[in-house]
């Protein structure tokens, strides 16, 4: 992606996930999901995230 190209995802009204949605409350929790996962890794480590959902 360029710029400020984002990725636009289908949502799923069935599951009830908007998923497009960016909500201060969704970031925020991303955020502490990174911080946790931050502190079992060190610089240089090579680190995959794959399927982990939205973030």
């Amino acid at each position: 992606m360029i710029g400020d190209e984002r990725l636009f995802f289908m949502n799923d009204p069935k599951l009830k996930i908007k998923r497009n949605d960016q909500d201060i409350a969704n970031k925020k929790r991303h955020i502490v999901r990174y911080k946790f996962a931050s502190k079992y890794i060190k610089e240089g480590d090579i680190v995959l995230d794959c399927a982990c959902g939205s973030g």
